[in-house]
């Protein structure tokens, strides 16, 4: 059995303490204890998504009735 060729054409990195970042998420708080949201303000938050996509929906509408209307329109004249 032959030993794994290594290239020696690029500098191998070898791992040392100085990489190790331990104070990387040093300050950060995950704790969701803090969080302030009571029932009202999630209400409020699903009304205001819930008008936002009627308003995606009737726009979507809108967009479709057009195309359906330019197609109608085209086909008219195509048999004229």
């Amino acid at each position: 059995m032959n030993p794994p060729v290594v290239s020696t054409s690029t500098p191998r990195r070898t791992w040392t303490p100085s990489m190790e970042i331990t104070n990387r998420y040093a300050g950060r708080d995950d704790d969701d204890r803090n969080m302030e949201a009571n029932f009202d303000d999630i209400m409020k938050e699903e009304r205001r998504s819930a008008r936002i996509a009627r308003e995606e929906d009737e726009k979507e509408a809108q967009l479709i009735a057009q195309e359906e209307e330019r197609e109608r329109l085209r086909k008219i004249r195509k048999n004229r």
